[in-house]
């Protein structure tokens, strides 16, 4: 059985800590029965743990949770976010290098090339991370994005099948 590698947005971890549609799905693939039963692998990056404190403010704001579980929900995330023991694996996609032959992409051209906005930039450097290096696993299954966001999922979509080159 091929290893699964899951590559989590910021929506998608929001829907650990918040009771809201997916959220089910979510404490499932934190479970031992999709890790060591489907070989589940959950990755994240350093830009989804440094964006989720404002996902949580923002959503406080907007009223979607209240502002007493706020405190909570940041002192939960450290376990999942900030911890080399977690099911969840936070990987630096900030500044990954060139490649001198293949497919090679970066965020600044995702953004220009799908008309996204700056504040869309940790999405698009998951997505050149998953573009550029974690389709090496040709022998497994292909990563793969986990979003709830509709246009990301639709630009994302567009590079599930492509391989290295």
């Amino acid at each position: 059985m091929s290893t699964k590698l899951l590559f989590l947005d910021t929506c998608s971890v929001v829907k650990i800590f918040v009771p809201e549609q997916g959220h089910d799905v979510m404490m499932w693939l934190l479970s031992s029965e999709a890790v060591l039963g489907y070989s589940v692998l959950l990755l994240t990056s350093t830009h989804v743990r440094a964006e989720f404190p404002r996902a949580i403010t923002t959503m406080v704001e907007a009223g979607r949770i209240p502002a007493t579980h706020k405190k909570g929900i940041l002192l939960r995330s450290k376990g999942y976010l900030h911890s080399d023991i977690s099911r969840l694996h936070c990987v630096d996609v900030a500044q990954p290098p060139g490649f001198r032959t293949g497919t090679n992409t970066s965020a600044d051209k995702l953004i220009a090339k799908h008309n996204r906005k700056e504040r869309d930039r940790t999405d698009m450097s998951q997505l050149a991370s998953v573009i550029n290096y974690l389709r090496c696993f040709t022998a497994g299954s292909l990563p793969h994005v986990v979003t709830s966001d509709r246009k990301f999922k639709a630009i994302a979509r567009k590079y599930e099948r492509v391989g290295p080159r």
